[in-house]
């Protein structure tokens, strides 16, 4: 399916959480046993934090193979992050990511993933792409939009409130609601797992409202295509977010016409 489309458009108040895009390859052993120090030296200056930590396995999954999925074990993730630790650079053994937590605009990702990825391709030359994966984290807050009186009924679409938005349940306090889509896309290889219901900061009584947006591939994509690729995938996110979100929600979030983004706003 392919949601409706939409202008795009900036939010004063900035939903979005985390941006991720992760391209997964074939491992390269190389990533393991050698210096990542060239690598390194093309970013260091804008990326100077360097961290090293581990891949992590789901629990659920570890617990029944303790030992196959020790730390000691697990490959190791080299990670590069500015100083404000808003933009980081992931490389392990079988994949690259970048991940943001200050998204201005697609063009300003897009801009840096393309450095990282082109020095990436021309020191270790991954054959193609397992895995490309672009994520949208949008948490909604209504507090911090001055809606605390405002039934999470009025703020979805209808079709993604669902029992919020049911008679049936009216004047009813939802302690929670989490729902998992998988969802193919036009393309016929591309899918979407979308996230959506209610988390809890801390401790936070206030609940707020997750939108969690996951495009990917698993099919194997040459290197030369991904940029097509995600293009689609940040078309159709800022279509699903959209069609999300009610009219009412919209205005709260304070729209602005493309071309006039601030530091501080998102271009969906």
């Amino acid at each position: 399916m392919t949601f409706p489309e939409s202008e795009r458009e900036t939010y004063k108040d900035n939903p979005l959480k985390e941006v991720i895009c992760q391209l997964r390859h074939p491992a390269i052993l190389k990533l393991e046993t050698s210096s990542l120090a060239d690598f390194q030296e093309s970013f260091r200056h804008e990326y100077p934090v360097y961290t090293e930590t581990r891949s992590q396995v789901p629990a659920e999954v570890a617990r029944f193979f303790p030992e196959a999925f020790s730390i000691a074990a697990s490959p190791v993730v080299h990670e590069f992050a500015t100083k404000d630790k808003l933009w980081t650079i992931a490389v392990c053994r079988d994949f690259i990511a970048l991940t943001s937590h200050k998204y201005l605009s697609w063009d300003d990702f897009e801009k840096r993933l393309n450095a990282i990825t082109s020095r990436f391709v021309e020191l270790y030359k991954p054959p193609y792409f397992t895995r490309v994966g672009l994520r949208y984290v949008n948490i909604i807050k209504r507090e911090q939009l001055g809606l605390n009186d405002v039934g999470w009924h009025e703020l979805l679409n209808h079709k993604i409130a669902g029992e919020l938005s049911e008679t049936d349940f009216k004047g009813a306090e939802f302690e929670g609601i989490v729902k998992q889509l998988v969802i193919g896309l036009d393309d016929k290889h591309s899918k979407i797992r979308l996230q959506h219901g209610f988390v809890a900061e801390g401790a936070q009584v206030e609940k707020h409202y997750l939108i969690d947006s996951d495009f990917y591939t698993e099919q194997q994509i040459e290197v030369n295509d991904v940029k097509k690729l995600l293009k689609y995938f940040n078309k159709e996110s800022g279509n699903l977010f959209r069609w999300c979100i009610s009219s009412k929600l919209r205005l709260a979030l304070g729209p602005i016409k493309p071309g006039k983004v601030s530091r501080n706003k998102q271009t969906a």
